[in-house]
């Protein structure tokens, strides 16, 4: 008996102290953002709420990685208003920090920032690892697949999650973390950073609490980084990775969550044998199972159908299937690329080659084509000579992005590609990525608009 009163009393205090906090957050005025865009858009007669985050190199406030944390804890007020409702959270990244933390409180006035904690949290700041273990003990079913730790061989993060799975839950001390929380480590070979990567920046949360009381469901979140460290005086990546990044949350779409829901699950399930991942993603395609498009939307998986050698698959890669409008488009065109890796392959080698016979062959007034790159594109690749001569190359840049955009006047078309994938063979015929196709008109244009001032500073650094 004082067992149960023990736990009813637990459970009691903890909603009071997380509601006093979420009414503190919905009350107060002044929130924070580091939102770039929040555009609402009608999909099946849902407001589908579209989040865009980007940040340049030398951004302390703005990275995108600080939304996972922020999310995971959003997750965890819904489910302490909903005691009774089913919260999920499923989690694939390609590299994991457990030192890395995030300030994810919007009445903190470092809000939005990362650094480096050596505890698991303080006030408004808490490792992004632990925002797993913590939904974990609030009873939130979590998944979660990475592939590598700063050492490729390391298993330190895996070590790290499993010191945590027997501890009590929060709700029910007969209950541990081990009862809510899975951990794998993508077994496939790295290849040297190659063509074996579990690449995914993925998180699916199916029910979050925003701080102004508001309530989503079914969101996706993605974006350019990984997880990686974070100095704790500054809040910037360590070492050279202090890169631009973008980022995205999709909320209440109820199809692309299944997409991605659906993918998710193939990786997670494949995690041991690469191959047998491959297969279960071709199985699917072959099916219609994975990629889905709408008027606003097109979410893509890879590794995409392998009918062609160089992956330029104009159904189900998005890359291709915007170059070629560009050679169709008889107005004005406009292509922008912000990416990290751009190597010489086949696939490569064909986009670079019509994307210059799109601009070879439209003269049209105003046509303008731009392309930022970290590393891999020089000069004595053919890639290089084929896109110098159509516009301005800039080498070097301090950039993680995965990014394209897209202007179409014919059709008053503004296209915008980002996720995990860079321009590099084994992203499309190999790793696990994900990847989002967002499309606006003339009339709207705001996520388009953020991508290509990113692209510009990425430029000009």
């Amino acid at each position: 008996m004082k067992k149960w009163i023990f736990r009813i009393c637990f459970v009691a205090i903890t909603v009071v102290i997380a509601l006093a906090g979420i009414i503190s957050y919905v009350t107060a005025d002044g929130l924070a953002t580091v939102a770039q865009v929040t555009k609402y858009v009608n999909v099946d007669g849902k407001d589908v709420k579209v989040e865009i985050f980007a940040r340049n190199s030398g951004d302390r406030y703005a990275h995108p990685v600080f939304k996972v944390c922020e999310l995971v804890n959003q997750a965890i007020n819904y489910k302490l208003l909903h005691q009774d409702e089913e919260v999920t959270i499923d989690y694939a990244i390609y590299r994991f920090e457990t030192d890395t933390a995030a300030y994810y409180n919007p009445k903190s006035r470092k809000y939005g920032m990362m650094t480096s904690l050596s505890k698991l949290y303080t006030k408004d700041c808490e490792r992004v690892a632990y925002s797993f273990i913590k939904a974990a003990k609030y009873g939130i079913p979590v998944r979660l697949i990475y592939h590598r730790d700063a050492d490729i061989t390391a298993r330190t993060t895996y070590d790290w999650f499993m010191k945590y799975m027997n501890d009590k839950c929060f709700f029910d001390e007969t209950k541990k973390v081990s009862d809510f929380l899975q951990v794998r480590k993508a077994e496939w070979d790295l290849n040297y950073l190659g063509s074996e990567q579990m690449h995914n920046k993925q998180l699916l949360i199916n029910h979050y609490l925003d701080w102004d009381g508001t309530e989503y469901h079914n969101a996706v979140n993605a974006m350019t980084s990984n997880v990686d460290s974070y100095m704790a005086n500054t809040g910037l990546p360590v070492g050279s990775k202090d890169w631009t990044h973008t980022g995205y949350t999709i909320s209440n779409h109820d199809k692309i969550y299944e997409a991605n829901k659906r993918y998710f699950e193939l990786t997670f399930q494949n995690y041991k044998v690469r191959p047998e991942f491959v297969n279960a993603v071709m199985d699917a395609h072959a099916n219609n199972e994975l990629n889905y498009e709408d008027e606003y939307f097109m979410c893509y998986f890879t590794p995409v159908p392998q009918e062609h050698t160089d992956a330029y698959d104009v159904v189900a890669n998005p890359y291709a299937r915007y170059v070629e409008q560009l050679n169709e488009s008889k107005g004005q065109i406009k292509c922008y690329i912000n990416n990290y890796h751009f190597s010489a392959n086949q696939f490569s080698l064909k986009f670079a080659s019509r994307l210059n016979d799109a601009f070879k062959n439209n003269t049209t007034e105003g046509n303008e084509f731009g392309c930022a790159i970290n590393r891999s594109l020089v000069p004595a690749n053919k890639e290089y000579q084929l896109l110098k001569g159509i516009g301005k190359l800039y080498l070097d840049k301090m950039t993680h992005g995965k990014d394209a955009m897209f202007y179409f006047g014919d059709t008053q078309e503004y296209i915008t590609i980002t996720g995990s994938i860079n321009l590099e063979l084994g992203e499309f015929c190999a790793k696990s990525n994900t990847g989002m196709v967002f499309k606006e008109t003339e009339d709207s244009h705001e996520i388009y608009d953020c991508f290509y001032k990113t692209y510009l500073s990425t430029c000009m650094q």
